[in-house]
């Protein structure tokens, strides 16, 4: 888990310190002011200004549109960044979170959005505030773009031995039950271990002779375990697709490998071999 909130810690108390008593905001309103500020930063940064506001979450979403998927690296990484920092990765909550920004005092908002037209007609760079500028806050939403966030540091203590009351919420209310703990139980915990992250790792290309034979070790996997083979069968008679080379695409199916990189997504009527593939691909 990561620290969401960390990021604008200092910008909260300069918001505070600078506001009038017109302008100022409580603490989840400063929350989302800076939230959909970073949005509509990290749209700016990408290079996507002359597209309309509500285009972020598209962004987010993890969808491999041509314009996300044509971008460098450094630039993914700001999505990817900005996809822990940013719960609007859907069409519904970045839409809900630009209606609440758009009720913000105007004196400490930099993109003066309006809820006269649809959020679709609105592009981003002609919202740009022209009285409000904050070089300060662009340079905290270029910094946070550029920094991976911290663990999150859990308030919660760990329990001693005794009794320990235990307290979950229900659809009829809450609901508590005490446990005693005996002492083995509680001596020596180990410190919480935090890892670094892990450095991302190239396409991997899976070729259909490749799905073949995993397909043929799944079944005897199968066999092995007295039940009837079902995944060559599944694998020839679903997994049906043509490579695009610059555009052109091939004539003979199957005649070039599938590239895993990161989240994709499979469109296909039932039963047209998603599950399949993906099934196949996990197993390789």
């Amino acid at each position: 888990m990561f620290d969401r909130n960390e990021w604008y810690t200092r910008l909260s108390e300069a918001l505070e310190r600078d506001s009038d008593g017109r302008n100022k905001l409580d603490a989840d309103e400063k929350r989302l002011l800076f939230r959909v500020e970073l949005g509509l930063y990290l749209l700016q940064a990408l290079g996507f200004s002359d597209q309309p506001v509500d285009a972020l979450w598209t962004v987010l979403s993890g969808l491999p549109f041509p314009s996300i998927v044509e971008l460098g690296t450094e630039q993914r990484r700001w999505i990817a960044i900005s996809r822990i920092l940013l719960p609007f990765s859907s069409r519904s909550s970045w839409e809900q979170a630009l209606r609440q920004y758009l009720r913000l005092p105007l004196g400490v908002r930099l993109y003066d959005i309006s809820d006269d037209f649809p959020f679709e007609e609105q592009i981003l760079d002609a919202c740009r505030s022209s009285t409000i500028k904050s070089r300060a806050r662009h340079e905290v939403y270029q910094r946070a773009l550029n920094t991976i966030p911290p663990p999150a540091r859990s308030k919660r203590s760990f329990a001693r031995a005794g009794e320990a009351k235990i307290t979950i919420n229900t659809d009829k209310g809450p609901f508590s039950v005490t446990v005693t703990l005996p002492d083995f139980l509680t001596e020596d915990l180990p410190s919480p271990e935090v890892r670094s992250p892990k450095e991302c790792r190239s396409a991997l290309p899976v070729t259909f002779e490749a799905l073949q034979g995993i397909a043929a070790f799944m079944d005897q996997r199968l066999r092995d375990r007295g039940r009837d083979p079902m995944w060559v069968d599944r694998v020839e008679k679903s997994i049906h697709y043509h490579g695009i080379h610059n555009g052109d695409v091939s004539d003979e199916a199957n005649n070039t490998a599938i590239h895993l990189d990161g989240g994709g997504h499979i469109v296909g009527m039932v039963g047209s071999g998603k599950s399949t593939l993906m099934t196949v691909s996990y197993t390789h």
